[in-house]
């Protein structure tokens, strides 16, 4: 059985990902993100990383 805390931050995450696929992965963030703005360019909501890989 999970406790409240669980059960919340579960909740919280199913948020995030609803958000994420509606407005792109940068129109939410948590605060340890953040500094990614900083090193790769975003277009439609997404990073654009330099290994293609990498990309979604």
């Amino acid at each position: 059985m999970l406790d409240s805390s669980t059960q919340g931050g579960e909740c919280l995450n199913r948020v995030i990902d609803r958000i994420r696929a509606k407005y792109g992965f940068t129109a939410i963030q948590r605060g340890r993100t953040l500094v990614l703005n900083n090193f790769f360019p975003r277009e439609k909501g997404e990073y654009i990383l330099p290994t293609p890989a990498l990309s979604r």
